[in-house]
Order: structure tokens, then sequence, then C-alpha cells
């Protein structure tokens, strides 16, 4: 039944999400901005104990991050995004000193504050960005390659997987996992990069596709890193099937920088 439902939830959604990604546009903004709130605040949930920090944090987030979008999409805008920033931040200080409650966890905290919504936010604002400037085929590539790299990771270490590699965060996953992964990310990126006809060297395929293999799997450590610190099995239940929008984006928010970087180094 569970399966099923996994299956209803990804024959429901992947449709709604390739569209917008398709369409571009306001499309393309209200699914990244939908996708940020709801991870964001599913990442505070996990991190702060107190509902009202998780809310309020949680919209600072976002006004950060909405800032930062104008500022990667119009230049023109940057001046006005890092002062919305920089008052963000005063804004995090001034509702922390006010509820101190343990003073000695307040840098955490406030670390915390300020580091979610660059973890969850800027890798999706980057794919905003690539989406404008670039067209949608670099948003395929990344999702192709980080696809076919948790396919092959999952089937590799189900068959062949015996050494772990962090039973601590993950116990699932393994060594032999990680490989199958890479190669897996490697297959893609050649066969979505040429069927794309995105002009690049071989050696350029090469590296983008072992940095893929070897980068994606630890979003999703990183991920299962907060969910182990905070005792929970899914950041959330909004997806049936699948848990939290951030289960479900994790590796991706490794996967569209390094696709960002790899088209500023070799496709300009």
């Amino acid at each position: 039944m569970n399966l099923l439902v996994r299956i209803a939830s990804a024959l429901v959604l992947l449709p709604i999400a390739l569209y917008c990604i398709h369409k571009g546009g306001w499309a393309m903004i209200g699914l990244i901005a939908v996708a940020i709130s709801i991870a964001l605040g599913e990442a505070f949930r996990m991190v702060f104990d107190d509902a009202l920090e998780q809310r309020v944090l949680s919209l600072l987030g976002m006004v950060m991050l909405a800032g930062l979008g104008a500022g990667i999409l119009d230049s023109r805008q940057l001046p006005m995004s890092l002062g919305l920033m920089a008052m963000v931040v005063i804004a995090q200080a001034v509702l922390l000193i006010l509820r101190p409650r343990t003073i000695e966890t307040i840098p955490a905290r406030w670390s915390a504050a300020c580091f979610l919504p660059l973890y969850v936010g800027l890798p999706l604002l980057l794919a905003m960005s690539m989406r404008v400037h670039s067209g949608p085929d670099l948003i395929y590539l990344c999702l192709a390659v980080t696809f076919t790299n948790d396919t092959f990771a999952y089937f590799v270490g189900k068959n062949l997987g015996k050494h772990k590699l962090h039973p601590r965060v993950s116990p699932k996953k393994t060594w032999e996992g990680l490989a199958g992964g890479v190669i897996g990310s490697l297959v893609a990126s050649f066969i979505i990069w040429h069927w794309l006809d995105l002009k690049a060297p071989w050696t350029a395929l090469l590296a983008y596709g072992l940095t893929m293999g070897v980068l994606t799997p630890m979003g999703d450590l990183a991920e299962s890193l907060l969910k182990r610190a905070a005792d929970v099995k899914d950041s959330g239940r909004i997806i049936p099937g699948h848990g939290g929008v951030l289960d479900r984006i994790d590796a991706l928010l490794f996967g569209f920088p390094i696709t960002y970087m790899f088209a500023l180094l070799v496709l300009r």
C-alpha cells in the first residue's frame, strides 16, 4: 500500500514540477517559492523546539531569500538585497535576545537561523537563475543525473552492499551503493549532456559526473544529520508516502550548485 501511495504522489507532483520548469517565468518562480517555504519550515521545526521561534525565524528566512532572489535575478537589486539580508540578521538577533531561554545555546541557535535559509534556499535560487538565464536544460540535466545516481545507488547497495558508509547517520547507505551511484551519474551525464547538445569537452563531462556522483549523496546525509539530531524519521508529512519536501530535494540542494558552477566554468 505504501508503495502505491508513493507512486500516486509522484504521478501527481512530478508532472506539475516538470511543467513549471518547462514553462518558466512565474510558474518556475512559484514552484521555487512553494518548495522553499515548505522545506524551510520543515528544517526550522527539526532544529528549533520553540513554536514561536520556528514560525518567526522561518518567516525571516523567507524574507532573506526573497531579497537574495531579487538580487540574483536582477543585479541592480543587489544593494537592496544585501541591506535586506543584514536587517533580517538583526531581527533574528533581537528575537533571540528577547527570548533568551538558555543563554549558552544562543550562538548555536543564531548560527542555525542564519544557516538554514542558505542551506535550503540558495541552491533553489540558483536553479531559478539557471532557468531564467539558460533555459530548462541545465535543470533537466541535474534532475536526471541526481535521479540516476539515487537509483543506481539503491539497487547496487541493496544487492551488493556490505560496507556501511555512515551507520550512525544513515544505516542503509553503503560504499558499494555510493560507487554504483557514481557510475550512474557518469552514464547519465554523458547521455543527457549529449542529448541536450550542451557543448563541453569529455573531460568536463567526466568531472561533472564524478562530482555529482560523490557529492549529491552527501546532500542526503546532510539532511539525515538534521533528522537524527531531531530524532525524526522524515522532515515532514506533506507528501503522502514520501515524507516532507526536504526529504525529496535533499540531494538536489547539493546538485543544483554543482550544476550551476560547472555551467559557469564550462558553458560560459
